[in-house]
């Protein structure tokens, strides 16, 4: 199924000239780390080979209206690249308490630092709100092209340790507006691209927001039932 969805994306990147696609990669990621209960560093890859995969086959066929092969629609791949990294990396906060990362870990955690674990949530969401404002930042004195809240997806999946749904859904507002605020006060555009094809790649990479907390809230749902 997961790689059915994965196809099917790929595809749809294809058959959209000026949309960015592979902004949803980051669910079929999710989804499979959520099935093997480890991280799906072999789907990563896959998924940032597509990615490129996907801009090359556009520049090929002439979707470009940049003759240049690097320019801010490459950049914007890569902001997809590096989100799929980040989001593999983040994944072992995800696994449940049976999975073989978590039992490595709580050997480890065992045998050397447990205080160090029961601040480790407190942590990670310092890092993410960290992340954010940065982001957001960027977004604001970076070209409006340029899709920055491709990466928001990486802070709002570490936000998920803290197992609130009401966080969840309030950071994803949040995300979200920030979406909004950077598009609207950010420096204007590099390229002569029409605007509404700014906001459409805009409102993919927000779609992919509400599908992560979505993913989120269910599986806070089931380990609440399980308990």
């Amino acid at each position: 199924m997961v790689f059915l969805l994965t196809l099917v994306l790929f595809t749809a990147d294809i058959l959209t000239p000026r949309l960015n696609v592979a902004v949803i990669y980051a669910i079929p990621l999710i989804l499979l780390v959520r099935v093997k209960r480890r991280p799906a560093w072999g789907m990563a890859a896959v998924l940032v080979a597509a990615t490129y995969l996907g801009y090359i086959i556009k520049w090929k066929l002439g979707y470009n209206e940049i003759p240049n092969f690097l320019n801010y629609r490459l950049l914007n791949r890569t902001f997809v690249a590096i989100a799929l990294l980040l989001l593999c990396t983040a994944s072992p906060l995800w696994l449940p308490p049976g999975a073989p990362e978590t039992v490595h870990t709580r050997a480890y955690i065992d045998d050397f630092d447990q205080l160090f674990h029961s601040l480790l949530p407190a942590i990670s969401v310092v890092a993410a709100i960290v992340a954010t404002l940065l982001i957001a930042a960027l977004d604001l004195f970076l070209p409006r092209n340029l899709n920055l809240p491709i990466l928001y997806s990486v802070p709002l999946f570490i936000f998920g340790w803290t197992r609130s749904k009401t966080t969840i859904w309030l950071c994803t507002g949040l995300m979200l507006l920030l979406t909004l605020v950077g598009y609207n006060l950010g420096l204007a555009s590099t390229t002569s691209l029409n605007g509404t094809r700014l906001v459409a790649n805009r409102l993919v990479a927000a779609s992919v927001l509400i599908l992560v907390a979505g993913l989120l809230h269910a599986s806070m749902g089931r380990r609440d039932k399980a308990q």
